[in-house]
């Protein structure tokens, strides 16, 4: 039996499993963050639906302005305290079940400073250049899974 650049077993070679790194990975969550932010000051966000907009607003009582501020102040915080730290979403991102987002990926981030409260955020990038918003609501900080299927 010999060893020569891989392992060798009963002159059978073995290949090695090579292991993907976990998604998301800093780097990509951060790539996010950052697409999702320049989406937003560009104008390119919406929600997956009026009916979706009109609840959100209606529950958060801001006006749209307010709430596409508090957004863009949220994805900030993101960004400066660490995607990755920040991130309360799968591994890999759950994709979404709604009509008109259906199977992009979920992208969910902790965050406290526009909303006063620790809070959850969620949205789609589809193809990574608009933010459409999924929900905003108080955050656990004791859970980084969650379990919602938005």
């Amino acid at each position: 039996m010999m060893l020569i650049s891989g392992i060798i077993c009963m002159g059978v070679q073995v290949a090695k499993k090579t292991r993907k790194p976990p998604r998301p990975g800093p780097d990509e969550l951060t790539s996010i963050v950052i697409a999702a932010q320049k989406a937003v000051k560009e104008g390119r966000k919406g929600f997956a639906s009026e009916d979706d907009q009109v609840e959100m607003l209606t529950e958060l009582e801001l006006s749209n302005e307010q709430f596409w501020e508090c957004i863009s102040k949220s994805l900030d915080e993101i960004l400066s305290a660490g995607p990755k730290r920040s991130y309360r979403g799968e591994a890999p991102p759950r994709k979404a079940k709604k009509p008109g987002i259906y199977g992009d990926e979920l992208w969910a981030f902790a965050c406290s400073t526009a909303w006063g409260n620790p809070t959850y955020l969620k949205f789609v990038l589809p193809g990574q250049d608009f933010y459409v918003h999924v929900r905003v609501h108080p955050d656990d900080p004791n859970k980084v899974k969650r379990e919602e299927g938005t």
